[in-house]
């Protein structure tokens, strides 16, 4: 909002062009100065009006028109291989999607929930009656950054927030990991038919990986907190009205920005301490639950030779999965959809 009104009062002298990928602009801003610019072929810019804007907006962010007025429940996940396991659970648990007529949105990852969560968007789909679940995995997610995305969605959504690091650590069944790597053995050019490991072995081999991944679990929680870019404060600059110079002005910013880099640093060992002892205390009962679910399928298949590829291979490891087999949060989940 800030920004918002500083640029209505500094184009009241200059003409002033914004591009943004945020639909937050909408609410406040002058349709009759707002256009959209994509880019099917060639690029294109459209001038909106207020009724093409509930249309135009949510294709653009891959908000299909079909979602909109042919689906009653729409899952927004955040890639295809979420939407293709999500579905093959579904079927081996009976529960028809098509038949509650459920529709699947793509995200593209998290960091585009803003996009398809903004407000605009939400009310759009709410005022059709259409019923709303975003599905996102944990990573390395605090619980007051899953609060603010709660906050988000307020009333107009569910959001389900994996307990376990990603979807595909819900697929670590030794039974079906088997048949897994059998088939890969049985169809692949190069391989060799072996004896296939017995389900204790794959448990002994998967808690052999995990052990391998665990530093890089304590790393990535590490980088979570250390990675956080830091920017310029325009606010400062242009807040209100300095003697000094923009060069000076800017100058200072870059001494805080060096100076909040060198506190940073000094975090880094207590960090480090604070995150591993948060790891270890879990460790022994939650460490298949920890690690990235994906490293650990292929890091166990290429013991016996095979290699597992989340994009093509998850739909098909899920579809291998008995329904005593699939965990009891996620046929939750997938009831609550269907139901």
């Amino acid at each position: 909002m800030t920004m918002m009104r500083y640029l209505k009062r500094v184009s009241s002298d200059c003409q002033v062009f914004v591009t943004t990928h945020s639909t937050n602009f909408l609410d406040t801003a002058e349709m009759k100065n707002v256009y959209l610019v994509s880019k099917p072929k060639s690029t294109q810019i459209q001038l909106l009006d207020v009724e093409e804007v509930e249309t135009q907006v949510p294709r653009e962010l891959g908000i299909r028109l079909s979602s909109l007025f042919m689906f009653d429940r729409l899952v927004f996940v955040e890639g295809q291989s979420d939407e293709e396991i999500f579905r093959e659970w579904a079927s081996t648990l009976g529960v028809n999607f098509s038949q509650s007529n459920v529709g699947f949105i793509l995200m593209g990852g998290v960091r585009n929930f803003a996009n398809f969560a903004a407000e605009a968007t939400l009310s759009f789909l709410t005022k059709r009656q259409v019923k709303m679940w975003f599905i996102m995995d944990r990573d390395e997610r605090e619980d007051s950054e899953i609060s603010k995305f709660h906050k988000t969605l307020s009333q107009n959504g569910t959001l389900k927030v994996l307990k376990k690091r990603e979807i595909e650590n819900y697929l670590l069944c030794p039974r079906t990991i088997i048949e897994f790597i059998n088939y890969k053995k049985k169809y692949s050019v190069n391989q060799t038919i072996q004896e296939l490991p017995t389900e204790y072995s794959i448990k002994e081999t998967m808690e052999k990986c995990a052990e391998k991944l665990k530093q890089f679990a304590i790393d990535k929680r590490i980088a979570k907190f250390v990675c956080k870019p830091i920017y310029l404060s325009i606010k400062q600059l242009f807040e209100e009205y300095q003697e000094t110079t923009i060069v000076s002005r800017v100058g200072d910013e870059i001494q805080r920005i060096i100076e909040q880099l060198e506190q940073e640093k000094e975090k880094l060992e207590l960090i480090h301490t604070e995150q591993s002892e948060a790891v270890n205390k879990v460790w022994s009962l939650s460490k298949l639950d920890i690690v990235p679910g994906d490293l650990l399928l292929d890091m166990v298949c290429q013991e016996y030779g095979v290699r597992f590829r989340k994009e093509r291979d998850g739909a098909w490891l899920s579809a291998l999965m008995n329904e005593h087999e699939i965990d009891k949060e996620i046929k939750q989940i997938i009831y609550e959809i269907g139901n």
